[in-house]
């Protein structure tokens, strides 16, 4: 599930950058591909970022606040990027509240021990500890199964 237009918290900060990284390009008089050249980037990578398409990364920030000596503009509208798509993000799902042991009771396992267990359903057999049973019966009415 996207985050509609109206919810997409970055677009400004984004935009703001964009903007400031096209006038401080174009008033060192250099085009797309001589500022990619010089940062290392491909130009169609400049153009993404310019019209908005693309954020722009922390190391990108950084590049083009050196290359282009932005007087940290570039580098406080990056800034307010990461921030406003932090805010962006939601936050993780909390993890769910610790489960109880599945299976029978201690005090049921010690009845088991003792031969004194009656009715005890299929999931209550898979778990319980029968170390040192003397013997258990257990089944429905039409079948008893006998374990010693």
């Amino acid at each position: 599930m996207g985050l509609t237009e109206d919810e997409d918290l970055p677009a400004p900060a984004r935009a703001a950058f964009a903007a400031e990284l096209t006038q401080r390009r174009m008033s060192q008089g250099l085009t797309k591909r001589a500022l990619a050249k010089a940062m290392g980037f491909d130009p169609s990578y400049i153009s993404h970022i310019e019209s908005g398409r693309y954020g722009p990364t922390e190391e990108f920030a950084r590049l083009a606040e050196q290359i282009l000596d932005a007087d940290q503009a570039l580098w406080e509208r990056w800034l307010e990027y990461r921030a406003t798509r932090a805010l962006s993000r939601p936050c993780p799902p909390a993890p769910p509240p610790p489960r109880s042991p599945a299976g029978p009771t201690e005090a049921a396992a010690d009845e088991a021990r003792r031969g004194n267990a009656t009715d005890i359903s299929s999931t209550d057999r898979q778990h319980m500890d029968l170390r040192g049973a003397q013997g258990l019966q257990f089944g429905n009415n039409s079948t008893q199964h006998n374990h010693f």
